[in-house]
């Protein structure tokens, strides 16, 4: 009988001895608050610049980005304003956050939107934007960073999803 291998959570601990050198990330997020919990961007953002992590934010709401960069030293964080809806604009956001830092070592996907109705009375337009924000950007996103991890000998790319959404 084979053993189960288990796994321990993600910490930070062991992102700082996997990353030890260096880690510049870009984490793609959202803005809803769930409860009265962090939302889970802030909360791994706050992990990643708690371990001395770089790391680029983007997320539409510009306050939202302040507030979970306040107190970071300069020069571990940028704040990019980006809307995953704008296809157009993907390409120039990959560019920025790949040169904000020199590179990446790991896309965190987890920009979503959310649309609750009966089917039948969800409109075109709405599925268009769910699958624009959910889905398409992190394929246009990956078509311009993921040649550019390559060149650079590596990363990682992570996409947070959701069955709700």
């Amino acid at each position: 009988m084979a053993t189960k291998k288990t796994y321990e959570p993600l910490r930070a601990k062991t992102l700082k001895e996997k990353f030890i050198e260096r880690f510049e990330g870009l984490i793609l997020s959202g803005e809803f608050e769930i409860g009265r919990r962090l939302p889970p961007e802030r909360e791994l953002a706050r992990r990643l610049l708690g371990i001395e992590a770089r790391v680029v934010l983007t997320a539409r709401n510009t306050a939202a980005l302040e507030e979970t960069a306040a107190g970071v030293p300069a020069g571990r964080v940028v704040m990019l304003p980006g809307d995953m809806e704008k296809q157009e604009s993907l390409p120039a956001l990959a560019e920025s956050a790949w040169r904000a830092f020199g590179g990446l070592d790991m896309v965190i996907f987890n920009a979503g939107v959310s649309h609750r109705s009966v089917f039948t009375e969800t409109s075109p337009e709405t599925g268009s934007r769910v699958l624009a924000v959910n889905l398409l950007s992190q394929i246009e996103l990956t078509r311009h960073i993921l040649p550019l991890m390559i060149s650079a000998g590596g990363g990682h790319i992570v996409s947070v999803t959701s069955l709700a959404g």
